[in-house]
């Protein structure tokens, strides 16, 4: 029996979609949870996220993480002022330190026998986008596919779906209801997003993760209590739009 793995990413400080997610992911026997980064910004509870991953077996840096040990001069000011109220946060934590150390340590990316792991794509682990449209470039899938051998997994744009490789047909695009939730890999070389745990951009509001037992991936959408995350956002003075934009998954 292989062993199922639980992929997620971006969850962004959303534990209430976080929980919702482990929650569903133990009830399927995932055995090993592996975070593709991003587990600040945006969201109420970027600390208590934090713990949780600390527990995980796989946890790689993601552009928001890295911004928030690194610096990052480019990311947009209001950004760059969230990871600045998290940093005093992190000041008045009594394990903050071990947390920006946890960060620190967390590689951009991993491979094992089945793949390859990143936050954004292997031209570039931690910044690069690769949205559904990518498909109509084929310079750039032609990159994206030179960096990796068999299957690579990443997150980033928190659009679930999946890039594959066809001999005949050249590159094929196939959100998570194109394949009926789940996609038996077969040889095939593709990358596959994960979506996002806690700021979904799909126009599904529920979190997405992705379990995979070395044979096939099976997209999940996970229900959890919007609302609670969104009345904690109001609580914290911090900007609306990031909450009322989880209804939408937008």
């Amino acid at each position: 029996m292989r062993i199922v793995i639980a992929i997620l990413s971006d969850i962004h400080g959303n534990l209430e979609a976080l929980r919702a997610v482990l929650d569903d992911a133990r009830q399927l026997n995932a055995k090993s949870i592996y975070c593709l980064g991003d587990l600040v910004g945006y969201g109420p509870d970027p600390c208590d996220c934090l713990r949780m991953a600390m527990r995980w077996d796989r946890v790689i840096c993601g552009d928001f993480d890295n911004a928030l040990v690194r610096g990052n001069a480019e990311m947009p000011t209001h950004l760059l002022q969230m990871n600045e109220r998290l940093l005093h946060q992190m000041e008045r934590e009594m394990d903050g330190g071990q947390m920006l150390s946890f960060l620190a340590a967390c590689p951009t990316s991993f491979c094992t026998e089945d793949a390859l792991f990143v936050h954004g794509s292997p031209r570039d682990h931690v910044h690069d986008y690769l949205f559904p449209e990518c498909i109509y470039s084929t310079a750039k899938l032609d990159s994206v596919f030179a960096g990796f051998d068999k299957l690579c997994f990443g997150g980033h744009t928190h659009i679930a779906g999946l890039f594959v490789q066809c001999p005949a047909l050249g590159w094929d695009y196939k959100a998570p209801a194109d394949c009926g939730y789940k996609y038996a890999v077969r040889g095939q070389k593709l990358f596959c997003n994960v979506g996002s745990v806690g700021q979904p951009r799909d126009e599904d509001p529920r979190a997405s993760y992705v379990l995979f037992d070395g044979e096939t991936i099976v997209f999940r959408r996970v229900s959890y209590d919007i609302e609670k995350t969104i009345k904690k956002i109001r609580d914290r003075g911090d900007d609306d739009m990031h909450g009322m934009r989880l209804r939408s998954g937008r």
